[in-house]
């Protein structure tokens, strides 16, 4: 099986640059420093660890170690790598769509025929589902297969990697519904949406029945104990994001240092080095070490510094009590944050 090998890709290494900006808006004062790392060097880093535990039968890691070098850096050798390790842990699916991909899209004529003829081996041995819905049609039903929607307009056979399928269906007005079916090797396995079970109207108000009065609002007390609380909060927050970001700098600085120096032990040619390789090196690594610092400084620095502004200026207001502001935090697949919500009057 030929692969393209990635050692090419750091061939020419980018040196560090530390971008520093500061800017004021309104409420809180912002400063970052990106540090670029070598997507590049990173990437032939994961590759070679990966094959070594493909190699070493480490295959589930392998995988993980691969995927993260060909998100870095698309290379063919590596998509085909992973394509490999996919196929010994049993994802014939992913495997067969990575050799598709690389009949199209591989650099050589000898390399998409390669590919082609290892998708096409996978072929008999590829899981299939098939959706179909029971039942009358149901406004606003959507329907997801292992958390990817499904268009339930299209009645085919679609790939699936063998093992669990979990299948949801959820609509307006109706309890949602789902399930576990199992993928097999070469089989094709059917999925059916049953109909789902409206959601029960919410108990009406009986005639004559007064409405509850509505619970009192905060003291004044408690209002300017929760805004003392908020200000404590926020200033704590904003604190520690000036900390943060001062530290960011320093170490900022330190990496480019770091590479000025390492430029000098190379006699200002780091790549062919002519010079101290292994001071250069050192040099290298102090660099990258200090800059991912200081990019992790000024990140968590700028997110304490936005925090804490929102903790205090959304404090209640002792004068106007009627302003309430809300702050819960946001949790996705990707991203973490805090959601802020109220009425002020």
């Amino acid at each position: 099986m030929t692969f393209v090998s990635v050692s090419e890709v750091v061939a020419g290494r980018q040196p560090v640059m530390i971008r520093a900006a500061l800017a004021a808006l309104g409420l809180v004062v912002c400063a970052s420093s990106v540090a670029h790392a070598d997507p590049q060097a990173e990437a032939m880093a994961l590759f070679e660890q990966g094959i070594k535990d493909m190699e070493a039968g480490k295959t589930d890691l392998a995988c993980r170690e691969l995927g993260a070098s060909l998100k870095k850096y698309e290379d063919s050798g590596t998509k085909g790598a992973l394509a490999e390790c996919y196929t010994q842990l049993g994802r014939i699916a992913s495997s067969w769509r990575l050799w598709k991909e690389l009949a199209e899209t591989a650099p050589t004529a000898e390399l998409k025929t390669d590919a082609a003829a290892n998708a096409a081996k996978l072929l008999p041995r590829l899981p299939h589902f098939k959706l179909s819905v029971v039942g009358p049609s149901i406004p606003g039903l959507v329907v997801t297969v292992d958390g990817s929607p499904a268009d339930l307009t299209l009645e085919i056979e679609l790939p699936v990697d063998p093992g669990p399928i979990v299948a949801t269906a959820t609509a307006p007005k109706y309890e949602a519904w789902t399930s576990t079916f199992t993928a097999f090797e070469g089989k094709v396995t059917s999925i059916e949406i049953p109909s789902l079970r409206p959601l029960p109207e919410p108990p009406g108000r009986e005639a004559g029945q007064e409405a509850r009065p509505s619970a009192p609002g905060p003291s004044r007390e408690e209002l300017v104990a929760s805004r003392r609380k908020r200000h404590v909060i926020g200033a704590s927050l904003g604190i520690t994001g000036v900390v943060g970001i001062g530290i960011g700098v320093v170490m900022g600085s330190r990496a480019s240092s770091s590479w000025s120096q390492a430029e000098e032990a190379c006699m200002q040619m780091l790549d062919p080095c002519h010079g101290d390789l292994l001071a250069a090196r050192k040099h290298t690594d102090d660099a990258r070490l200090a800059a991912r610092i200081s990019t992790g400084l000024f990140i968590v620095g700028g997110a304490a510094l936005v925090t804490g502004a929102i903790f205090w200026f959304t404090a209640p207001n002792t004068e106007r009590p009627s302003r309430t502001v809300r702050i819960a935090p946001a949790v996705g697949a990707e991203s973490v944050g805090l959601v802020v919500s109220g009425t002020w009057r």
